[in-house]
């Protein structure tokens, strides 16, 4: 494959067993692909898609988007490009303080009772105008569907709905400095489920600087419009703020990410007027050595158009030892608490569970 384009497939396979509850035993498929080339010297294109069948336990242990950037960047340079995004980043997107998948929020892992069956696709342009100035644009489309549990004494009610999603955005970014970087973007996005039908646009604005080697910070504002759709007519639409704010550190060994978002809308299909969701997340690995502690914490709330506020918040923690390139050992911990109303059929909901694993990477990167 030429030097202009890349593709990676990944499918990854785990089994969870539950020694309390047997019908939360899971086998658990997950499959990756992203390609990625450059259409024109200035025009590039990447497309995604992920699909999974997940159980509840793997979610608990879910690494949150911050902790992957986190990992994934070796050095200040790459964890720039992956907090900041823009011109910090060549086809690298940054962080989407308000547009996370459902997957990577943390009431999943509360509001679902069996498993989750999840598919999305997503094609973006990153058109660069200059060295300054660039251009993005870009669909996605999503479907989850959210399965009960075959046991009797662990189904818990009403589960949150199966619901179809698709997005069109488009924005830009532009470099005031080698340090700073502006940006704005507008989203359309329409939600479909059994409960309800509706649109949304988001307005935003952000600002990304580095403020030392060491340190940066990013920050994004604007608002949102929410509105339910009927069959013959508008309901009346709600207006709202968003903004979001992510402080970075890293270090030759210790990298710290802070953040906390408010956004328009929910993840999970139930019509919520809006979502707050914060975290910190800690690595530390000496360079060239082979383990890796991290440890995370995160909190997220619904609230808002009738929903019944409903909150939760995850901690985790986990060693990993690398024994050869392609072969690591993780043991991890995790204990969380949600809290919700008898829409979402669930109070004062604890889980803890310990897990060890044992994870083969049968090639380092994608082909190229």
């Amino acid at each position: 494959m030429s030097a202009s384009k890349k593709i990676s497939v990944g499918y990854d396979i785990s089994y969870d067993g539950n020694l309390r509850y047997s019908a939360l035993n899971s086998l658990n498929h997950l499959f990756l692909f992203d390609y990625r080339t450059k259409l024109a010297p200035r025009l590039d294109l990447a497309v995604a898609a992920v699909a999974e069948s997940t159980g509840l336990s793997e979610y608990i242990f879910r690494i949150p988007g911050e902790l992957r950037v986190v990992q994934q960047s070796v050095t200040p340079e790459e964890f720039a490009g992956g907090v900041l995004g823009g011109t910090f980043s060549s086809l690298s997107p940054s962080l989407p303080p308000t547009d996370l998948p459902v997957t990577d929020s943390l009431l999943t892992a509360f509001i679902s009772d069996s498993r989750l069956e999840s598919a999305s696709a997503s094609m973006s342009f990153t058109y660069s105008q200059s060295r300054r100035m660039r251009w993005h644009s870009g669909l996605r489309a999503g479907r989850n569907i959210p399965k009960q549990s075959a046991s009797l004494q662990r189904r818990s009610g009403l589960l949150f709905p199966s619901y179809s999603d698709g997005t069109a955005y488009h924005g830009f970014s532009y470099s005031l400095s080698r340090q700073t970087d502006i940006g704005a973007h507008i989203e359309y996005i329409r939600t479909h489920s059994a409960s309800h039908d509706s649109y949304m646009t988001r307005t935003i604005a952000n600002l990304g600087r580095r403020l030392t080697k060491h340190w940066l910070i990013r920050l994004e504002g604007g608002f949102g419009t929410l509105a339910q759709l009927h069959s013959n007519a508008y309901a009346p639409k709600s207006v709202d703020y968003e903004a979001a704010a992510v402080l970075g550190f890293r270090s030759a060994a210790h990298s710290v990410l802070a953040s906390i978002h408010r956004s328009t809308g929910d993840l999970h299909g139930l019509n919520a007027g809006n979502t707050v969701t914060s975290s910190l997340v800690w690595s530390w690995q000496r360079p060239g050595g082979k383990c890796v502690l991290t440890s995370s914490g995160r909190y997220e709330s619904l609230a808002g158009r009738g929903v019944p506020r409903t909150e939760g918040w995850l901690a985790h923690a986990g060693v990993t030892r690398h024994i050869t390139p392609h072969t690591s050992c993780t043991m991890e911990y995790v204990h969380g608490s949600g809290e919700g109303e008898t829409r979402l059929a669930f109070t004062n909901l604890v889980r803890r569970a310990a897990r060890i694993s044992v994870v083969w990477t049968p090639l380092a990167g994608g082909l190229h």
